[in-house]
């Protein structure tokens, strides 16, 4: 029985495998791929503008909220602030390493 399941598995697993086909010019002309490229090259700018008039909003809140704080509140409210700046500045940089990944893999974005 066991030898009967063993045999059924590989069975199916050479089937499965057989089954994909081979893409010997690379993935880059599947519409996925192309799809996929235009979504994040599309979406790019809006994350980015999204992102920093909300960490700029955010900011000038925070900046309020640190001048008119009392002094024991002054240090929480001054690492509010670079938190604000840091999840700025990730956002900028996550934008950057997504455009570098797809250009090193040949793909272009925003075109």
């Amino acid at each position: 029985m066991k030898k009967k399941i063993e045999t059924i598995f590989c069975t199916l697993q050479l089937m499965l495998l057989i089954g994909f086909p081979a893409y010997a010019n690379g993935l880059a002309d599947l519409p996925l791929v192309q799809g996929t490229e235009k979504l994040i090259g599309d979406a790019t700018p809006i994350i980015v503008t999204i992102g920093g008039l909300v960490s700029l909003a955010l900011g000038v809140w925070r900046t309020i909220q640190w001048q008119a704080a009392d002094e024991q509140e002054k240090p929480r409210a001054k690492k509010k602030i670079w938190e604000t700046v840091g999840g700025a500045i990730l956002i900028t940089c996550i934008v950057g390493v997504i455009t570098t990944i797809v250009g090193y893999y040949g793909g272009s974005i925003g075109n």
